[in-house]
């Protein structure tokens, strides 16, 4: 566990180094809830598309974040790091944990402004809504970090990976809740997007912050959409350690 630990402070500690990326995240998030997003709600005659829209997005850019905070890893295997990381003290287990909850948490970092910019729009700020938000979040963000850093522990190519989780991006954030709901979604569209971690995680922060959109969603209750999440973030995290494990025995990155 301590080498798990030890990989989650240094993702953490990484994050100083992003302070103006993280400014310019914010500022474009603010433009884009406060100018872009109140255009939209004057054209689409969804009622209060603008509470369903601002929830939306955050969840979408969590998504973003995560698969790049994950995506790192190739990074540090070009400079060597992950030979030295393999080389310390540490089961593989705990390198896919370190890894897993350490690039959630800092993506959690990073979009705190935001969330706290969609609460404080919503009229919704108060500690229940904040701590079930940051909960649901974190389990969001662990599966797909889990799923990302497997994947390119076994492409290990920086341009293939970027071609597929480009993809994998737009698709993923369109076949969602996170734009538009599921009511008005084609038949041959729900199924898939009910499935997708996006739209569990959109609409459970709906019903916690805004009922009135989550009920116009249709969706099933929000207790399904949080269980959905854990299994995801279970299911990604054990999936992760046996396949990286089998990956990386007896050998490193190459």
């Amino acid at each position: 566990m301590r080498g798990a630990i030890f990989l989650v402070r240094r993702e953490l500690s990484k994050t100083r180094r992003y302070k103006f990326f993280i400014a310019m995240r914010f500022t474009w998030f603010a433009v884009q809830v406060t100018v872009f997003g109140v255009m939209m709600s004057r054209i689409v005659l969804i009622p209060r598309f603008y509470e369903f829209y601002l929830v939306g997005v955050y969840s979408s850019i969590l998504f973003t974040l995560s698969v790049y905070m994950s995506y790192e890893i190739l990074e540090e295997a070009e400079d060597g790091l992950f030979e030295y990381f393999l080389s310390l003290p540490m089961g593989r287990w705990e390198f896919v944990m370190g890894r897993s909850v350490g690039c959630a948490v800092s993506s959690l970092t990073y979009t705190l402004p935001m969330l706290l910019l969609v609460l404080l729009l919503l009229k919704n700020l108060n500690s229940f809504s904040m701590m079930l938000s940051l909960f649901s979040s974190l389990l969001f963000a662990i599966g797909i970090s889990g799923i990302v850093i497997t994947f390119v522990s076994f492409v290990k190519s920086s341009d293939v990976s970027d071609i597929i989780f480009g993809a994998v991006d737009a698709i993923l954030v369109r076949l969602s809740t996170a734009m538009y709901p599921l009511s008005i979604m084609p038949p041959y569209y729900r199924l898939p997007s009910m499935l997708n971690p996006i739209t569990q995680l959109a609409e459970f922060l709906r019903y916690l912050m805004c009922p009135e959109v989550f009920s116009y969603t249709q969706f099933e209750s929000p207790g399904s959409a949080m269980a959905f999440l854990l299994g995801f973030s279970i299911s990604a995290f054990m999936v992760g350690i046996l396949l990286f494990e089998r990956k990386v025995e007896g050998g490193g990155w190459r």
